[in-house]
């Protein structure tokens, strides 16, 4: 054998044993959760009509009231994951838009609203907001938006420290649980300052992170307390009594 020749190709095995490993990481890092979804949140009916494109998924009332909401699902997680709400929120009269991001990630799309914009024309009063990183996002892109949106929905989220809402007109919603592992009441007390004194602050007791979605456990989260269909009630409600003072 030539040991010159397996010598030189030593820093070519070694490249490709970097990139297999950065690939495999990558592909780790970006595989999606699970979407439970009940499929008959996905499907039409006389109430709702559902459209799903390659921007998000609309849920659109047969008898329109109240405001409109777009939102942006949490990191990994696929839109369907929230169909939950989106239907339940359509079914009270308000327009929904759920968007989908590329693999999954708001931070590759965050003018995704537009989408829903399009989608939605009649709507005339809007909402925006998500969760966990979603909501993030939604609070930066709409910190730098200058159309009209009344209000923000954060569900176990808040604005980055550059989008701070302290001294906005915007009307918030703010619903957290209080065994969240992740965005924790702690985090959510401390970036507190960054939304108007008037928000509306909700805390879910015995609910988790997870359960704000239907996607199943997430690493690092608490155990909830409650059942998750009891946490995404109380969520959809409170979302629901928001949208419809929006335009009050």
């Amino acid at each position: 054998m030539n040991d010159t020749r397996v010598a030189s190709n030593l820093p070519a095995i070694g490249g490709l044993v970097l990139l297999g490993g950065l690939a495999l990481a990558l592909a780790l890092y970006f595989r999606p959760l699970p979407a439970f979804t009940n499929p008959a949140d996905l499907e039409s009916d006389a109430r709702v009509t559902v459209a799903s494109t390659r921007d998000g998924i609309s849920f659109k009332p047969s008898s329109p009231r109240g405001a409109g909401l777009v939102f942006y699902p949490g990191a990994r997680v696929p839109p369907e994951a929230y169909a939950w709400l989106g239907h339940f929120l359509a079914l009270q009269g308000h327009a929904v838009y759920i968007a989908r991001f590329p693999l999954n990630f708001a931070i590759f799309a965050s003018d995704r609203a537009l989408s829903a914009f399009r989608a939605l024309p009649e709507v005339a009063v809007w909402a925006i907001g998500g969760h966990s990183q979603g909501g993030a996002m939604a609070a930066s892109w709409l910190h730098g938006w200058t159309g009209s949106v009344r209000g923000l929905v954060l569900l176990a989220s808040w604005p980055p420290d550059s989008s701070s809402f302290a001294d906005s007109p915007l009307r918030v919603l703010s619903v957290s649980a209080s065994q969240d592992g992740l965005a924790t009441p702690a985090k959510i007390a401390q970036t507190s300052r960054l939304l108007p004194s008037g928000a509306v602050r909700m805390l879910i007791e015995g609910g988790n992170h997870a359960g704000f979605g239907t996607y199943g456990i997430q690493k690092g989260d608490g155990v909830a307390i409650i059942s998750a269909e009891r946490q995404r009630k109380e969520t959809a409600e409170a979302v629901s009594s928001f949208l419809e003072a929006l335009t009050k």
